[in-house]
């Protein structure tokens, strides 16, 4: 749908542990933990995320961030997810989308822009 929209996709897999893998040049695999822990979670607490009263989809959001929750395995690995019957869909779509605003801003800075890129 995006290509033919004539848009360059990023492709972002979300996995499990606490790495990040580039596949290839438009495609990613970035741990669940990353997203949430290092993306969104810290820049809720610092105040540096914030959303718009006027955003359409604000409430809804803001219900998905109250049901999201983390929790430690007997491992100490933490895990991620909304509570039961619970939705993470724009939780993580706005994990996502921030991760790739900091990823691209770092590979500008040390490579210079990034040609072509949504």
């Amino acid at each position: 749908m995006f290509g033919a929209a004539g848009l360059r996709a990023v492709r972002v897999s979300i996995t499990a542990g606490t790495e990040v893998t580039k596949q290839d040049q438009r495609r990613w695999s970035v741990a669940k933990s990353i997203l949430i822990s290092g993306g969104v979670d810290a820049r809720l607490h610092s105040g540096e995320l914030r959303f718009a009263a006027e955003l359409g989809e604000a409430h809804a959001l803001a219900e998905e961030l109250k049901d999201f929750r983390r929790h430690l395995t007997a491992a100490g690995r933490a895990t991620y997810q909304a509570r039961t019957g619970k939705h993470d869909d724009l939780v993580l779509a706005v994990a996502i989308a921030l991760w790739w605003a900091v990823e691209r801003r770092r590979h500008q800075m040390y490579i210079g822009p990034l040609r072509g890129l949504c």
